[in-house]
């Protein structure tokens, strides 16, 4: 899943933009989180209360344009100078950009051998539960959190009954 997460009113690079430029990002951004994250959460969410949950991911890496959608497509596929030309990498130096993308890769890799992304050096990540919805964060430093897309889940899913033991903490980036 990749999410805007702490984006949306700002313009390309996190910047504050005005007018025309930061009307269109915003509208992006909505987009994204109506369409592909709502989506990657109804997965996570049916997954997880049929007793078979997956592992999720975010990419929160700023590119020129934000943590936006397809970001992590050159991170996975290790060809960054091949993206050059697109806006979302304009400036960006593919030597900042490799260590999220060698994790990404591990995790990736690792997953598609054992079902299991977790790698040595890396923080533990755990399944997608309805009791621990636990995400790895792949930023500038990789991270697990738990449950970094409540208030969109609780926006974007509101008629989802949530069971009495569900864990409704919020925020927790434990």
């Amino acid at each position: 899943m990749c999410c805007s997460a702490g984006t949306a009113g700002r313009g390309p690079g996190g910047q504050r933009g005005r007018g025309r430029r930061t009307r269109r990002f915003v509208e992006g951004a909505a987009t994204h989180i109506a369409l592909s994250l709502r989506v990657a959460l109804q997965v996570a969410e049916a997954r997880a209360r049929h007793g078979h949950p997956g592992f999720v991911y975010q990419v929160d890496w700023r590119s020129a344009l934000g943590a936006c959608h397809t970001v992590d497509i050159p991170l996975l596929f290790d060809n960054l100078p091949a993206w050059s030309a697109s806006p979302m990498f304009h400036d960006v130096d593919p030597a900042g950009v490799e260590p999220i993308g060698r994790a990404f890769r591990q995790a990736v890799a690792a997953f598609v051998r054992t079902g299991n992304p977790n790698t040595p050096g890396a923080p533990a990540w755990e399944a997608y539960t309805e009791l621990r919805r636990c995400t790895m964060r792949f930023d500038t430093f990789v991270t697990a959190a738990n449950d970094p897309a409540y208030s969109e889940r609780r926006l974007l899913l509101p008629s989802r009954r949530h069971s009495s033991g569900s864990a409704e903490t919020g925020n927790d980036d434990s």
